[in-house]
């Protein structure tokens, strides 16, 4: 059942959950309010671009091939969402969007595009991203002179994701699969990946000093391709296939 915009309005206004509605007519910009509430609809080729969705909450909605671009979208919460067309292999585009503080819980983000978009804090807990491409996206935020970095992907289902040449210092990914990930000339200072599956992550030229490996898979793993890993922690376990690339053997004490 399509919605009008007039009842979409209504409802916002009121603090009311939409629910149980084909949203593909919905105009986002110039909402009366901030205070969005949607469960359990869909939008289908929805233009969401510089929509004001600060603190808006979706739960359970279908996004398929929609565009946020530039969408106001610092700490909305997405919960048990799906932004994957599985029929055309096909994400949505969150390309420039404002998603500082964004939280996706049990989300489906597979293929998405997040080119250019600012998700510093941004949280992702249960999610499936495979083939998601964060190139030229951000997780950084500028205070005076102090940068800080911060996103959190935990027991999420990364394969084949793109982070080239971002910037994920101090990031988490604890507990993700990240088969075939792209961290090609990252910086991950000081990043968690415990109990990551990292079989067949590329890391060429990438920076890992003081990264947290313990418990990763780590199959395939190549030391020598870091541009750094000083301070690196890992288990006794996982020392041979670590320092294998480098010629040192590691026996039992």
């Amino acid at each position: 059942m399509v919605i009008t915009q007039a009842a979409f309005d209504a409802a916002v206004r009121a603090g009311d959950f939409v629910e149980g509605h084909d949203l593909s007519a919905i105009d986002w910009r110039d909402l009366p309010s901030g205070d969005v509430r949607v469960r359990n609809c869909s939008l289908v080729a929805g233009d969401l671009l510089q929509g004001e969705l600060n603190e808006a909450d979706f739960e359970a909605v279908t996004f398929v091939d929609c565009r946020f671009g530039g969408a106001e979208l610092t700490n909305a919460r997405f919960s048990q969402c799906s932004f994957f067309d599985a029929e055309r292999r096909l994400g949505c585009d969150f390309a420039d969007a404002q998603m500082r503080g964004a939280s996706f819980i049990d989300c489906n983000l597979s293929m998405s595009r997040f080119a250019g978009a600012n998700l510093h804090a941004v949280h992702w807990q249960g999610c499936k991203g495979a083939g998601a491409d964060f190139e030229d996206a951000s997780f950084s935020r500028k205070s005076g002179r102090t940068v800080s970095v911060a996103g959190r992907f935990v027991d999420c289902a990364l394969d084949y994701v793109n982070f080239t040449r971002v910037c994920l210092d101090d990031c988490v990914f604890d507990g993700s699969s990240l088969r075939q990930a792209d961290f090609k000339r990252c910086s991950m200072v000081g990043a968690s990946l415990q109990r990551a599956d990292l079989i067949g992550a590329v890391f060429d030229q990438a920076r890992l000093d003081n990264g947290d490996l313990r418990g990763a898979v780590l199959t395939g793993f190549d030391i020598t391709g870091l541009e750094g890993f000083a301070g690196i922690k890992l288990n006794d376990s996982q020392l041979g296939a670590v320092v294998g690339p480098l010629g040192v053997r590691v026996f039992p004490g």
